[in-house]
């Protein structure tokens, strides 16, 4: 299956950003399977994530609107934001992928989302605790999410929100929404 994958998106992205998926479709598996979940729909979710990557900010823009996808005001600064749910619709219509799970993660993997289902979120960490990922603080977050997958979603979503704030961009309100889930389940 890496192989078969691996050979599509060279015809899609650039080899850095393949690497980077097969290292999220590895991770993905591997995070999967320790927690009871299908280490394939994992793999396929974690390799694929990036499927609309490097489609320019007009494509992207065109694509979502083709779709009918959400278009907020800050997608329309941000557009790059649009890669996971367009994404998630040609890997549907270009490679007949069509569960849910799966396409969820994939749509998803980049601002997260209150209520999204436990591939996603493992998706969600394993982008950015892949073993290429090279920031100060990424061997902890790597080490935490695998000790307590909870505890380190958390510290992967609060060094997202941070690296966003640092960098002055425009914070989706779907990211503050998964915080604000989180933080509500470790209440509980």
């Amino acid at each position: 299956m890496e192989t078969k994958y691996l050979a599509l998106l060279r015809h899609r992205l650039s080899e850095k950003t393949c690497l980077h998926s097969l290292g999220v479709g590895r991770i993905a598996r591997e995070l999967a399977e320790a927690r009871g979940l299908s280490g394939e729909k994992g793999f396929t979710a974690g390799i694929l994530h990036d499927y609309a990557r490097e489609l320019g900010e007009a494509s992207l823009l065109k694509e979502a609107e083709r779709r009918r996808l959400p278009v907020d005001r800050i997608v329309k600064v941000q557009p790059v934001l649009l890669h996971g749910p367009v994404g998630a619709e040609l890997v549907r219509e270009d490679l007949g992928i069509r569960d849910p799970e799966v396409l969820e993660a994939i749509r998803c993997h980049t601002c997260g989302g209150e209520g999204i289902g436990p591939l996603a979120r493992i998706v969600y960490a394993a982008d950015i605790i892949e073993p290429s990922r090279d920031f100060p603080g990424v061997e902890e977050l790597r080490r935490q999410v695998r000790e307590d997958f909870r505890q380190g979603l958390i510290r992967v979503v609060e060094s997202t929100m941070n690296y966003v704030l640092r960098q002055r961009y425009l914070l989706h309100p779907d990211t503050l929404l998964f915080w604000n889930e989180l933080m509500q389940e470790e209440k509980k």
